[in-house]
């Protein structure tokens, strides 16, 4: 079976539990949540984004912040999970 193209682009809001750590090869990492609504709905979607690329993280120690609208883009991780939606991101845009 080939590998398909895995691009995703979400915006939302970012909710409060913003963490900042390293991995334990000592890298710096940042992962959030997102909130994304429709206008006129009551739908919530609940997106876990996750930031491994060092430059990034130090964008988004900068400038993150909650209740931020931020659009990003990135990879679905984990798709085999059926309890969330998980994203690597890979470009990050602050509005």
């Amino acid at each position: 079976m080939g590998r398909g193209i895995n691009t995703v682009v979400v915006s939302g809001n970012v909710t409060k539990d913003i963490k900042f750590g390293t991995t334990e090869g000592g890298d710096p990492f940042c992962t959030f949540t997102l909130i994304s609504e429709k206008k006129g709905k009551k739908k919530r979607t609940i997106i876990r984004i996750n930031i491994y690329q060092p430059g990034l993280v130090d964008v988004c120690q900068d400038r993150l912040q909650d209740g931020g609208y931020v659009i990003v883009e990135g990879e679905m991780m984990n798709p085999d999970r059926i309890s969330g939606c998980e994203v690597r991101c890979q470009e990050i845009v602050f509005t």
